[in-house]
This record gives C-alpha cells, sequence and structure tokens, in this order.
C-alpha cells in the first residue's frame, strides 16, 4: 500500500513507484446508489481499477456525474468532489475498512460490487482508492 497526496505532478510519481501507465479521470462517475452514499455521508472513498494502468484524480475538484447501470448512456452531472489523497494497493490486499469507507458492509461485498463494474480482477491488480475530503452537489443538495 502507498498513499499520495493529489498535489504535485501525481501521473509521474504514480508511473515512477509503480512502473505502469497511468490514466487521469477528467469526471468522477458514480452510480445513482453510491451517489446516495456519499451524500449520507455512507461513502467516503471510491476504487478506481484499469487492467494495467493507474487512474488518479486529474486535479484536486472533479465534476461529479450521475450514471447508472442499466443505461450506460445516461450521464448527469451533479456537482464536484474534492480529494484528500488517494492510496494504491493490490485488489487482494482490500480489507473491511475499505469496504466500510467505500460503503459496502463487508470486503466480500466490496470485492464483488468491483467485479460486476469491472469484470474479472486479478488479486495482484492495483487499483487506486479515491479518499473523498467532501462533495458538492447542485441545487444545494
Amino acid at each position: 500500500m502507498k498513499e499520495y497526496g493529489i498535489s504535485g505532478n501525481l501521473a509521474e510519481r504514480l508511473k515512477a513507484d509503480f512502473g505502469r501507465e497511468t490514466r487521469p479521470h477528467e469526471r468522477l462517475k458514480l452510480y445513482a446508489e453510491y451517489v446516495e452514499w456519499l451524500k449520507s455521508g455512507r461513502k467516503t472513498t471510491t476504487i478506481r481499477i484499469e487492467s494495467g494502468k493507474l487512474r488518479y484524480p486529474a486535479s484536486e475538484t472533479l465534476q461529479l456525474v450521475e450514471t447508472v447501470p442499466a443505461d450506460k448512456s445516461y450521464e448527469k452531472p451533479i456537482g464536484s468532489v474534492t480529494f484528500e489523497k488517494i492510496v494504491i494497493k493490490r485488489f487482494g490486499d482490500l480489507d473491511d475498512g475499505d469496504a466500510k469507507r467505500d460503503g459496502f458492509s463487508s470486503k466480500e461485498e466490496l470485492r464483488s460490487a468491483l467485479q460486476e463494474i469491472f469484470g474479472a480482477i486479478p488479486e495482484d491488480e492495483l487499483v487506486s482508492i479515491y479518499h473523498i475530503k467532501s462533495a458538492k452537489f447542485d441545487g444545494g443538495a
């Protein structure tokens, strides 16, 4: 596990430390159900995975976009989210603490949800855990 602040050249630091390509998120997409978890405080992290690459937020604050699993074309900008840090760890090392911060009751539930979203994930695949500092929702929500 390795922790990174969002400032500075995060892409270069990740590439140097892990020898992998990196890809920034310009916007943060979350399923509507997870947006509700974020609003209620149940969700304080989000986990991002891309095979063979490390994902990271392009800046400290990103536009927050609501999506739904059943309609891949549905994208609704709903506010912004600000990050405190990211943590990189192996998929196989995710634990119950990671699950709770992501809004799930157990690491098994978290792992199952991630595999539903991203497909089969090898135990040694690196994941990016974005720690959320704050979220602002359009319309005062």
